[in-house]
């Protein structure tokens, strides 16, 4: 099991946002310090109710990777549509592996915020196609020299990319998704996969999603190398010594991500028959207040005692996941550096794979 420190820069709690992006990195080294896998970092644009506060994932990343070593850098997720031109976004992919030292990884998506896709003039009936042709266009530029490209949205002539990528033939690909035909998809491609939006469904949505995904897999066409990585996404995560210590300290971040959630998913469900499915979150608004009620639904929110999330893990872990994505965000930097160095100390301790003891002699 991998973990993944996921942060939205979230200054819900009223840190000025000049402070939080330096808190922010802060954080990156004391997870790596934790043994943390992952940190990870979404695309979020025009967000005023201070929960997701990073539009430039590319920016914080290359911050992180001058103050870390071994941590891996992930976007959760790069938005593929016709505002971030894929040569752009496999530029700025390659320049973060050169920084990080090949460390770099990335999630796309197709957005879930109908004031993004308003504001820079996107059909939301054409982020499929879009999030598509421009995921070919990427992998051209990541692994031909030169690269081109004829498609619907852009044409290409021959093209040298500047700079390269250590990792080769590319950094590892993966999708992030809210839907079962987004694990489809990511499955066939042979892209790992980051699922998502479980609160509905709850414990079967989440195994669903682990089946779904890795029957896709299994008979992939792949576009690259295969990548059979799968995540769930735990939008918020905090571990302290008790379960009413975690819920004291993370109840008020947790309804307030849950209403933004609630808000973002039901505004784009009216947009488009591709969306449609996300106004099922509004199956949660009479729950978002208790804590224990959403708390046990699904791991999408999964706040509680080391043991608590030790169990929870290892239930996901023999579902099939691969890894947990973890936003331990939204509470303040002292709670969020706290719940970190409980992870680290108590948490991900338990899924780390050891040699067997050597045999004792007489």
């Amino acid at each position: 099991m991998k973990f993944i420190f996921h942060t939205s820069a979230s200054c819900s709690d009223g840190t000025p946002l000049e402070k939080r992006y330096l808190q922010v990195i802060d954080e990156g080294v004391c997870a790596e310090e934790q043994g943390f896998d992952v940190m990870s970092f979404g695309e979020q644009h025009f967000n005023t109710d201070r929960a997701t506060q990073g539009s430039c994932p590319e920016m914080l990343s290359s911050a992180i990777a001058s103050r870390t070593s071994t941590m891996r850098l992930r976007w959760i997720s790069v938005v593929l549509l016709a505002f971030n031109h894929p040569i752009r976004v496999a530029e700025r992919i390659a320049t973060l592996d050169l920084l990080s030292n090949g460390r770099a990884e990335v999630a796309t998506a197709r957005s879930n915020h109908a004031p993004t896709m308003a504001a820079f003039q996107i059909n939301p009936r054409e982020t499929r196609e879009q999030w598509r042709e421009s995921l070919d266009v990427i992998l051209a530029a990541l692994t031909q020299d030169p690269f081109q490209h004829s498609g619907k949205h852009w044409q290409i002539p021959p093209t040298k990319l500047v700079p390269h990528c250590i990792q080769k033939p590319h950094p590892p690909l993966f999708y992030a998704s809210t839907s079962l035909d987004g694990l489809v998809t990511a499955g066939e491609l042979g892209l790992g996969a980051i699922s998502g939006n479980t609160l509905t469904g709850g414990w079967d949505y989440v195994a669903k999603c682990a089946d779904t995904y890795h029957s896709a897999v299994d008979k992939a066409k792949p576009i690259s190398v295969v990548n059979r990585s799968l995540a769930t996404s735990i939008m918020m995560a905090h571990c302290a010594e008790t379960m009413d210590k975690a819920f004291e300290e993370a109840g008020e971040a947790s309804q307030k991500m849950l209403w933004m959630v609630i808000d973002m998913f039901t505004a784009l469900a009216k947009h488009s028959p591709d969306y449609a499915y996300m106004d099922s979150i509004n199956a949660i608004r009479e729950h978002v207040s208790d804590m224990a009620y959403i708390n046990d639904r699904s791991p999408y929110v999964s706040v509680g005692s080391p043991d608590f999330l030790i169990e929870r893990f290892k239930q996901l872990e023999a579902m099939g996941y691969q890894e947990v994505f973890l936003r331990i965000d939204g509470f303040g930097h002292d709670k969020v550096m706290r719940s970190l160095k409980m992870f680290g100390k108590y948490v991900i301790p338990e899924f780390r794979r050891t040699r067997k003891p050597e045999a004792r002699t007489a």
